[in-house]
């Protein structure tokens, strides 16, 4: 038949119509068939309870068990059928060049299905589309029960020949694709004594029904796990080192043509472009993506085969390419994780596409992936200048409000990477919406407090964030002292320039943090000053106790610092590690097991400190305790001395509050000559002192000071005698007179 004039089909609905018109002439046919058989039956009280004479011989004259020849050649409705099957070859044909998307056709192609198959998945479908043909089916099988299609119906529709009869049940065998991707379900058992093979209904898939009527939405059982998604994201919008994104572009390139079975796996941390490089491949190749969530596939409660089978199902469906999200997740030793990881194994073999695993752990499987390429590659944290590119894209509309130097302020500042600068730019957004609507717009502030907020949530689980209330007038130092800490802050407001566009990077792989050790008796300054540096350079602090992770069990501290660390590394803060001289003291000559992991505590913490690119803080007491070789690994040493007379007396001055009731009594000259004290007291004394007013008569008078000044001596476990109260000994016990 000539394909000239054919009209091709208009859209998939028009071509599955037609296709169910052929289905319409097979079973007209089987109709006929039945009502003979029915007529040959009739007549009794007590038909369909008893198999009567009539019955037997209808049956062994219709048996494909008697004869093996083609029945229907001499049948005049095969005629017809056999025409409208031709008419239907050529109008597909002429479609598919046309470019007419035809689902029943896709769904032959990516399945392998041959025309019994596709004919069978017509029979399926016809009740999804017309609940008339339930009813056609229990005439034609002659049972009111069966309202869906037996293994024997679809036989006897489709097969002309014992022969061809037999051949045919293949193709309904537990590997066959229909049943190994779940395209047709089976209905009951036949190993439990109730059915027998040719017994057992045929049902579609609910999924596949949806699919080939028309809808694009995801399989509902896999709405709480994964996405479907349009690639939204080019070349031009993702941001990487200038050889890496060639090298992904060239691969992109020919992932049509060379890697048709192909698993990419992209490593690195969250936020890193790894998506994004994924939809721009993508995007090249005009393809979906259909996004899993590995933390929610493990949580399923669907056998992991089944699960597995609709994730591979779904992503052939939707002719998207599969990315496992987080699918470092599924890398661990309990038995859920590697039944999982087994099933994704097995469903990969026969995957023929592109699969990306994207996580934040290189793995390789043991044995390889039969018939696949298996390409890693690693995407590293960005660096000063793909951070700036990433603020200016994910600023888009808001980039003008901003200069070139606040851009790279922001980049300098916190170490974050596009994902969550992303996220940033949206929370700063929304931050901005907070003011009255006439001061609406994107701040700088806005985006200082939006990465600040977004970077340290899960670091407050494990260390104490402190906010910063001191500035440089609140802190008393040594000028050199003070000048170092100046020093500090400008070293790390310069970190973007000097490592990143003056090419210092190039030169460290590591150290690019800045680690400093504060060193100084209780009270001297050492927290205030990190507070100071915080509020300086507008990041977070945290302060964590060494005493309270430093583990008794062997390996448990350096688990308690790696937490501490990954969770640090988000979050662009300044750590402050308090009461240090619980792991940093001299490290001593290996005499025990405890030694030696006391050691290996102290090197574990070093090369966490090194691999953080930001500021880290110690703090001790004791500096004459520690290490010299650890010191020397200190960006900055500050010693905090106990203040002189000079300092003690700005400190008594500054410690005050303007708002406080201070009465013309109080002799602070007295109090910085007479008590040799750090910071840290003088404050606890002035607070003291103020309750102790509040008491009497609402007036900090020099009786309060001098009774909390006796109050704190005792604390820390020293005596004042009544030389040392001189002139002011009778007002150490006047207040409670």
């Amino acid at each position: 038949m000539s394909q000239v004039g054919v009209r091709p089909f208009e859209n998939s609905m028009d071509h599955l119509l037609a296709e169910l018109a052929l289905l319409d002439l097979m079973l007209f046919r089987h109709v006929r068939q039945a009502r003979s058989r029915n007529a040959a039956q009739a007549g009794s009280d007590f038909e369909g309870l008893f198999v009567s004479e009539q019955g037997i011989d209808v049956i062994l004259s219709q048996s494909p068990i008697v004869r093996d020849e083609d029945e229907t050649s001499s049948d005049p409705s095969i005629t017809a059928i056999q025409q409208q099957m031709e008419t239907l070859a050529i109008r597909t044909s002429v479609s598919s060049q046309k470019g007419v998307f035809m689902r029943l056709e896709r769904l032959c192609q990516i399945f392998g299905l041959d025309s019994f198959e596709k004919g069978l998945m017509a029979l399926c479908i016809a009740p999804e589309l017309d609940l008339r043909y339930e009813t056609l089916y229990a005439y034609i099988q002659d049972d009111v029960s069966k309202k869906l299609p037996t293994i024997n119906l679809a036989l006897s529709l489709f097969c002309s020949t014992l022969s061809d009869w037999l051949a045919r049940r293949r193709f309904l065998a537990a590997s066959s694709p229909l049943l190994r991707y779940e395209l047709v379900r089976l209905g009951g058992d036949e190993y439990s004594g109730n059915d027998s093979f040719l017994a057992r209904s045929l049902r579609a898939d609910r999924a596949v029904a949806h699919y080939l009527l028309g809808s694009d939405a995801i399989d509902a059982r896999l709405e709480p796990l994964a996405k479907l998604a349009e690639p939204s994201a080019s070349w031009e919008q993702v941001v990487h080192t200038p050889e890496f994104k060639k090298r992904l572009i060239d691969l992109s390139a020919n992932l049509e043509d060379m890697f048709t079975q192909t698993v990419l796996q992209f490593v690195g941390p969250v936020g890193t472009g790894k998506k994004a490089t994924s939809q721009a491949m993508c995007h090249d190749i005009d393809r979906r993506l259909l996004f899993v969530d590995s933390a929610r596939l493990l949580t399923s409660d669907s056998p992991h085969d089944e699960i597995v089978n609709l994730i591979f199902k779904e992503a052939m469906l939707k002719d998207a390419v599969l990315y496992l999200d987080k699918f470092h997740l599924l890398l661990g030793e309990e038995s859920r994780q590697k039944s999982l990881l087994a099933a994704l194994m097995k469903g990969l073999v026969d995957r023929r596409d592109l699969t990306i695993l994207a996580g934040e752990t290189s793995w390789r499987p043991e044995s390889g992936i039969e018939g696949h390429a298996f390409l890693t590659l690693e995407f590293a944290s960005p660096e000063y200048l793909e951070r700036q590119q990433l603020w200016e894209v994910f600023l888009d509309i808001d980039r003008d409000r901003f200069s070139d130097e606040e851009i790279g302020l922001l980049a300098g500042k916190f170490r974050l990477t596009g994902g969550q600068i992303q996220q940033v730019v949206r929370t700063g957004r929304d931050f901005s919406r907070l003011r009255p609507q006439s001061e609406w717009g994107l701040t700088l502030e806005d985006l200082h407090v939006s990465a600040r907020w977004n970077s340290s949530q899960r670091l407050s689980l494990l260390a104490r964030k402190i906010q910063p209330s001191y500035r440089w007038d609140d802190i008393v130092l040594p000028p050199d002292q003070k000048a170092q800490l100046r020093e500090i802050c400008g070293y790390f407001a310069n970190m973007a320039l000097v490592y990143g566009q003056w090419g210092f990077q190039s030169k460290t792989s590591l150290g690019k943090g800045l680690n400093i050790l504060f060193a100084g008796a209780s009270g001297t300054g050492k927290t205030m000053a990190a507070d100071v540096m915080a509020g300086e350079l507008a990041l977070d602090l945290f302060k964590i106790d060494l005493a309270s992770i430093v583990s008794k069990y062997i390996g448990e501290t350096e688990k308690n610092l790696d937490r501490i660390f990954q969770e640090a590394q988000g979050s662009n803060a300044i750590l402050f590690f308090d009461e240090s001289d619980a792991l940093f003291g001299k490290r001593s000559e290996v005499k025990d097991a405890h030694d030696r992991y006391a050691n290996i505590e102290v090197s574990y913490l070093l090369q966490k400190m090194e691999e953080y690119q930001g500021i880290v803080i110690l703090a001790t007491n004791f500096r004459n305790n520690m290490d010299d070789a650890f010191v020397r690994r200190m960006h900055f040493v500050l010693d905090f001395p106990v203040p002189d007379e000079g300092d003690r007396l700005e400190i008594w001055h500054r410690v005050f509050p303007g708002e406080a009731p201070l009465n013309d009594s109080v002799d602070l000259s007295f109090l910085a000559r007479q008590f040799k004290i750090a910071g840290g007291n003088i404050k606890n004394i002035a607070v003291s002192s103020a309750f102790l007013a509040a008491q009497d008569d609402g007036r900090v008078a020099m009786k309060h000071v001098i009774l909390a000044t006796r109050r704190e001596y005792q604390k820390m476990g020293r005596l004042l005698v009544e030389s040392d109260f001189a002139q002011y000994f009778g007002l150490v016990s006047s207040i409670h007179k």
